[in-house]
């Protein structure tokens, strides 16, 4: 696999990225969601870095295939995270929310079949299953700091 997956690891969180001069005398308030947003990040850092590990011992038919599935979703998580607090907006966080829980389903469900096909695999896959559970857990408490807006989202869905 060429691709460089960002030297194999994800950069860390950067709470400086999303402050501005406006939220100086307010930041306090905002702490407990930079909290938990943080420890939802370092969290999928840390399934990220499980992943590539776990890439270095799938072998098989369809080894490649499930290497580029497994790092796709677990990149694009990250990047997600990122994307929803880059606006202080519902309908944007609420949509990246989605495609994380989207891609966190997907990779559990490649998780299960990898189990499947290499069962020698067992401790590693139950290991990452047993992190995304967690980081289900964090992602509900982060999810609970989104406040609705007067923003509608034009496709009705949020």
């Amino acid at each position: 696999m060429d691709e460089d997956y960002f030297n194999y690891e994800m950069p860390e969180w950067d709470r400086n990225r999303f402050s501005s001069e406006d939220d100086e005398g307010e930041a306090w308030k905002m702490q407990p969601q930079w909290d938990a947003v943080e420890k939802l990040y370092d969290h999928c850092r840390e399934i990220f870095k499980l992943c590539h590990l776990l890439n270095e011992s799938i072998s098989g038919e369809w080894a490649e295939s499930s290497r580029s599935m497994i790092m796709a979703n677990t990149s694009i998580i990250g990047a997600k995270i990122v994307g929803a607090e880059s606006g202080n907006l519902y309908i944007l966080r609420m949509e990246n929310a989605a495609i994380i829980r989207l891609n966190m389903i997907e990779l559990r469900h490649q998780l299960i079949m990898l189990n499947e096909l290499q069962p020698d695999l067992n401790p590693y896959c139950q290991h990452i299953l047993a992190e995304i559970e967690k980081f289900k857990q964090q992602f509900k408490v982060w999810i609970s700091f989104f406040k609705n807006d007067e923003f509608e989202d034009d496709w009705g869905l949020f």
